[in-house]
Order: C-alpha cells, then sequence, then structure tokens
C-alpha cells in the first residue's frame, strides 16, 4: 500500500487496481466509481486476510528515536482528520512501508458488517477522556508493529488504532480519533494515562 500511495495514474480507479496482484485480490474493475473503488479494495483485504495493519494509516510522526536517521518524504494525504475505519485514498499509507501486521491481536475475526467494522480486542482505555469534545470513552487498540531494516528483525515501536465511544447512548459504537505511534508501551496522547483492559467489543465507523 505504501508503493500505490506514491504511484499516480490518468485515472482515479488506476491507483486502487494496480495494487490488486500484490494483494491476491480479485475484484471487478468499475471505472467511473471513482474512489469508491478504493473502499472496495479494503473491504476485500479484511475480507480475505487477518492483517490488522490495513488499519494503520495515516501517521503523521516516526519514531523520534529513528526520525534523525531516515528521510521524511513530504504529506501527499488531505492534512485533516478522518472519521472513518477505511483511508479514503492510497495517499494515506504514505508511511507504511515500515508497518508489519502484529500476529494473534484480536481475540476473534473482525470484520465489516452494516453497523461499521465489528473486532474484538484487548486495548488500553485512556483514564481521562475529557481531551477530546465531546468527551466520551476512549480506547487505545494495538494494531501493527513498526519495524525498520536496521532493527534486526525486532519492532522498534507499535501503532494503536484511537478510537472514542460515539456519544449516543450507542454500547460498543465508536469513531476512529486517529493512530498513535510508540515505543513498546501504550501510546501517550496529551499527557492521558492508560489502563489495559479485558476483551472487548468495537463497532467502528466505515
Amino acid at each position: 500500500m505504501s508503493w500505490a500511495s506514491r504511484r499516480s495514474a490518468t485515472r482515479v480507479e488506476d491507483r486502487v487496481y494496480s495494487p490488486l496482484g500484490i494483494f491476491d485480490i480479485n475484484m471487478p474493475l468499475l471505472y467511473g466509481e471513482g474512489p469508491k473503488a478504493f473502499r472496495r479494495l479494503q473491504e476485500e483485504i479484511i475480507r480475505t486476510s487477518n492483517d490488522p495493519s490495513i488499519f494503520a494509516f495515516g501517521r503523521d510522526k516516526l519514531l523520534s528515536v529513528e526520525e534523525s536517521m531516515y528521510e521524511r518524504p513530504q504529506p501527499v494525504y488531505p492534512p485533516k482528520v478522518i472519521d472513518t475505519v477505511l483511508a479514503e485514498s492510497p495517499d494515506y499509507f504514505w508511511q507504511g512501508g515500515d508497518v508489519l501486521m502484529s500476529k494473534d491481536l484480536f481475540d476473534e475475526p473482525y470484520s465489516v458488517t452494516h453497523m461499521g467494522l465489528r473486532l474484538v480486542a484487548r486495548s488500553y482505555k485512556a483514564l481521562r477522556p475529557d481531551w477530546l469534545e465531546p468527551s466520551g470513552m476512549c480506547f487505545a487498540i494495538l494494531v501493527a508493529n513498526i519495524h525498520r531494516p536496521t532493527s534486526g528483525g525486532q519492532p522498534l515501536g507499535r501503532l494503536y488504532l484511537v478510537v472514542q465511544q460515539v456519544r449516543s447512548g450507542k454500547e460498543g459504537h465508536y469513531v476512529r480519533v486517529g493512530v498513535e505511534s510508540c515505543t513498546m508501551r501504550p501510546p501517550s496522547l496529551n499527557g492521558l494515562d492508560w489502563e489495559s483492559e479485558d476483551s472487548r467489543f468495537f463497532y467502528i465507523k466505515v
């Protein structure tokens, strides 16, 4: 996906269809659907694989200890926050070349349903969730490891999908609020403290 983020094409759909062979995906080629093609690709990847790093897009920073060792390309995705768990275009994966899946993260298979992405996972709960408005319970879910060629195969850090509960009384309904890169400890967001949670189910907006 990192490769696809740097590829240019005359048609929007061709940027999506070009990596189908890399992912071993077969799906109809529907020219004219525009950005919807990328959503279909992500849903097909989720359906046929167990790699949660598909959710680890949109990082705006690397691990600080490594930043001086690697030239950072200029971001090409729009500098805005999106609240869906699926990316809007391949551009959001421009910094994904060092991301690898973390195995055995979720207690049950995850899937896209009519209620959103359903997953059951162990997570970390923010103890002071009033950093966002409107405030609600906030959780960090481990989705991937960060690797570098010099790390000898050992992860240098982790990526957490950060979600916040929807303030509508719907238990289990969440929206994505970002991805945090950190060392092997839980993420630190605006000085928040985190506590480990047992398995919890999430429905995250797609």
